[in-house]
C-alpha cells in the first residue's frame, strides 16, 4: 500500500522535489564554505543558532523519536520538502549519527508543479485498477467465485488482489458454509463513496 501511496502521491513530482533538494545542498555547502557554521546554521531558520561558543541551539517543534543530542556523534543535515519546521530524525540505519530535518529552500517552487488527479481515477492509482474494481464492486457481501465471475477472471485472479485489500483494513472476511464472503470494511465504504461522488 506505501508503495501504491509513493507512486500515486509522490514518483510523478519526484524529478522536480529532487532538484529543490540538490538545489538547496548546494547553496548550503556554499554557505558554510562562505560564512562558516554560523551562516550555514542561522539560514536554516529561526529555531536553530550557532552560537559564539560552539555549540548549537535548536528549538525543536517536532521529533521522530531516538536520541536527539548531536554530542561527538557528528550531525547529518537533511532538508525536507515535507516539513516547515526543523526536526529531529532518527534514522535505525545510521544510529551512531544525529540526523537534523529542515525546511529546504525553494519548496514554494513546487506549487506549480500540482496536477490533479482525475478524481474518476484516483482510487485506481492509489491501489491498482484491479483491487479497485473489486472494492467498488463489493456493494454487497461476495464469495471469490461470485466476484470472479462478475469480471469474467479466474478465482485466482481475484484471490491475488484480496489479501491486499484485507490486510490494509479495506474488506473484511467471514465464512459461511464452503466459502469466504467479503465486504466493505467502514475505511472501504468511506473510500468508495467518496470515489463514487467524484465520478
Amino acid at each position: 500500500m506505501l508503495d501504491d501511496y509513493h507512486r500515486a502521491a509522490i514518483a510523478p513530482y519526484w524529478s522536480a522535489i529532487g532538484r529543490v533538494l540538490e538545489s538547496d545542498i548546494t547553496f548550503r555547502g556554499r554557505e558554510f564554505a562562505q560564512r562558516g557554521a554560523t551562516g550555514l546554521f542561522d539560514g536554516l531558520g529561526s529555531s536553530i543558532h550557532w552560537l559564539d561558543n560552539g555549540l548549537l541551539e535548536v528549538h525543536l517543534t517536532t521529533s521522530s523519536g531516538g536520541d536527539g543530542s548531536p554530542d561527538d556523534r557528528g550531525l547529518v543535515l537533511t532538508p525536507s520538502v515535507f516539513t516547515k519546521n526543523v526536526s529531529t530524525i532518527w534514522n535505525p540505519a545510521s544510529p551512531a549519527h544525529s540526523w537534523l530535518s529542515y525546511p529546504a529552500r525553494g519548496q514554494g517552487t513546487l506549487i506549480g508543479e500540482y496536477s490533479p488527479v482525475d478524481p474518476s481515477r484516483a482510487l485506481a492509482t492509489l491501489v491498482g485498477s484491479a483491487k479497485a474494481d473489486l472494492l467498488l464492486a463489493l456493494t454487497e457481501p461476495a464469495s471469490t467465485s461470485q466476484l470472479a465471475h462478475r469480471f469474467s477472471v479466474t478465482p485466482s485472479a481475484v484471490s491475488q488482489n484480496l489479501p491486499v485489500l484485507r490486510v490494509n483494513g479495506l474488506i473484511e472476511g467471514s465464512r459461511h458454509g464452503g466459502s469466504v464472503l467479503y465486504r466493505l470494511s467502514p475505511l472501504g465504504q468511506q473510500m468508495a463513496a467518496i470515489h463514487r461522488k467524484d465520478r
